[in-house]
């Protein structure tokens, strides 16, 4: 594990008539960036890790958040089924980490 990870979830995804692969997300501690902004790196389903920039670390915090819903958001809408094992028989919905 890379150090300062605020958060990471190992789920199990599937995109329509696939089957089901290891989907990770992680959301490292917000850091310094260039320019004198902050950045909150993000990696969401093996994707190559993306810093999100915020003025400060709570609006990178913030916008990291918001990143993470918008790409599962993403997938759900283009048919994935999230699991939370590889045995898990029921699908679950990610949408519901984030409250209405």
């Amino acid at each position: 594990m890379r150090d300062g990870q605020l958060a990471r979830v190992d789920w199990f995804a599937a995109p329509p008539n696939e089957p089901r692969s290891p989907f990770v997300l992680v959301i490292w501690a917000p850091e310094r960036h260039k320019g004198g902004d902050v950045a909150c790196p993000v990696q969401v389903g093996g994707s190559t890790v993306r810093p999100i920039v915020g003025i400060d670390p709570l609006q990178s915090l913030v916008l990291a958040l918001v990143y993470v819903r918008h790409e599962l958001e993403q997938r759900v809408s283009a048919g994935w089924s999230f699991y939370r094992s590889l045995s898990d028989p029921q699908a679950f919905d990610p949408s519901t980490y984030f409250g209405s």
